[in-house]
């Protein structure tokens, strides 16, 4: 299935990652906006009146990729309501989420490797860049 895409919107709370986002996606024009969500708030993308960078139920597709790792809980249900509140109320509209996790029971790889991740998280956040499993 191909998207229609009209526009991409991409939000971070980084400096750095926003700097880099808009020096990979200068390349595709007005279809990209990329913006500094400087107050670190998921909720001030939408709600926020100094700051709205995406309208209530404007969106088609919400995507998160290896966020929720490093967020909060409060960040994380946060972030979950945003996109509860920006997609379109059409069952067209989807929710994607993408984060490290257990994987499948039956790969003995993975179910190591995690557990590893998950000893390392526990004793020496740094090792793993503060992600959690």
């Amino acid at each position: 299935e191909s998207l229609n895409v009209k526009k991409w919107v991409c939000i971070d709370q980084s400096p750095n990652m926003v700097h880099k986002a808009k020096e990979r996606l200068h390349k595709f024009g007005n279809v990209v906006e990329v913006h500094l969500l400087e107050s670190g708030e998921p909720l001030d993308a939408v709600s926020s009146d100094q700051l709205q960078i995406v309208q209530p139920q404007s969106m088609d597709l919400f995507i998160s990729t290896y966020c929720l790792d490093v967020m909060s809980e409060t960040d994380m249900h946060s972030t979950l309501t945003l996109a509860e509140r920006t997609l379109k109320p059409s069952s067209d509209s989807k929710e994607i989420f993408a984060g490290i996790t257990w994987g499948y029971r039956d790969s003995i790889q993975t179910c190591f490797m995690t557990a590893v991740w998950e000893f390392l998280y526990k004793f020496n956040r740094k090792r793993v860049g503060g992600c959690r499993p």
